[in-house]
């Protein structure tokens, strides 16, 4: 993200504290008790017991909380967890959860770098620092974050999934392809993964292997958007501006919104010599994402062969005054 995706990042780091409370991962007072212990020299055991199940009635509480919408009590409860355990990753990474609510996102940010500092172990908080570093373009330090993600928790698949995806970009596409199998065979319905490895195939050149994904896609959904996007770019790079032209249709009708695909719907209108629809349509894309003005978005989009690249361009350049600012009064 992205102009950045508020609700994707909710998503996920509202899941990750889920699971945390729910004790899918260690508990807290696990961690928390002999972080205190080691603090404070030695305690009696039954006071590291009362103080770690102290930590995680709080924790549960302003999970609860939040949840319901009442963040300022939910804080209350985390911060009161801090007070029973100062060392409490996990309640730093709660105070985090309601940041991104709040969309205060550099605090977020501030408050998931201190669940790290805490407990190094805590895999959840290195993947959700790096949704925030990708969400402002900062892929090269995510990257880092995501490798110790997957490295601390072999059942993280969402991290697998956003780590392959920069290491595509990286021109890496052995081990993000490894890792975008491993996300299948975890999590066989996110069909985002799949869509991937026929990007991969395409920035091959595979148009018939991209093209055997995408039938793939929309054979076992028809409305899955995953393969209608994948087909509209593999038809294009097959220079069938026509039917290309019509999965990009069926797609936004499904998410209006989707800035790429309006990106390549106006390319290929352009292309076709309807210009002033062309236009349009880019200007809204612009619009709502102004990282269109560079050429490299569209060519990693779409994994351009050079005949493509020089069509992008071309079409980048003759549409320039898009991106200029207005004139001032």
């Amino acid at each position: 993200m992205d102009s950045f995706t508020q609700q994707s990042l909710r998503w996920t780091i509202r899941a990750v504290v889920v699971a945390v409370i729910a004790g899918v991962l260690p508990p807290a007072g696990s961690r928390a008790g002999a972080c205190a212990a080691a603090q404070s020299g030695v305690q009696a055991p039954e006071k590291v017991a009362s103080s770690s199940a102290t930590v995680r009635e709080h924790l549960a509480k302003g999970q609860a909380l939040a949840q319901q919408g009442e963040l300022a009590r939910a804080e209350a409860e985390y911060q009161q967890a801090l007070a029973a355990d100062p060392s409490s990753g996990e309640a730093h990474f709660g105070i985090a959860e309601l940041r991104v609510e709040q969309h205060r996102i550099p605090e977020a940010a501030d408050e998931l770098r201190k669940a790290i500092q805490l407990e190094p172990g805590f895999a959840p908080a290195y993947a959700e620092l790096a949704e925030i570093l990708i969400a402002r373009g900062q892929s090269g330090q995510a990257r880092g974050l995501l490798e110790t993600a997957v490295r601390l928790d072999a059942r993280d698949w969402h991290s697998r999934y956003r780590l392959a995806a920069i290491l595509m970009d990286a021109g890496q596409p052995a081990r993000a392809t490894e890792l975008l199998n491993q996300v299948i065979r975890m999590k066989p319905d996110f069909l985002p993964a799949q869509e991937e490895i026929g990007l991969a195939m395409l920035r091959r050149g595979d148009l018939a292997g991209a093209a055997k994904v995408a039938d793939g896609l929309l054979g076992a959904n028809p409305q899955a958007v995953e393969g209608h996007r994948l087909m509209a770019l593999v038809l294009w790079r097959k220079r069938d501006l026509e039917s290309s032209l019509a999965e990009c249709a069926v797609v936004l009708g499904i998410e209006p919104d989707s800035v790429p695909v309006m990106m390549l719907q106006a390319l290929e209108l352009w292309q076709l010599n309807r210009r002033k629809e062309s236009r349009q349509i880019f200007a809204r894309a612009a619009k709502a994402d102004p990282r269109l003005a560079s050429s490299l978005y569209i060519c990693r989009l779409v994994y351009c062969d050079a005949d493509d690249i020089n069509a992008v361009e071309d079409f980048l350049r003759k549409n320039r005054g898009v991106f200029l600012p207005p004139p001032q009064p």
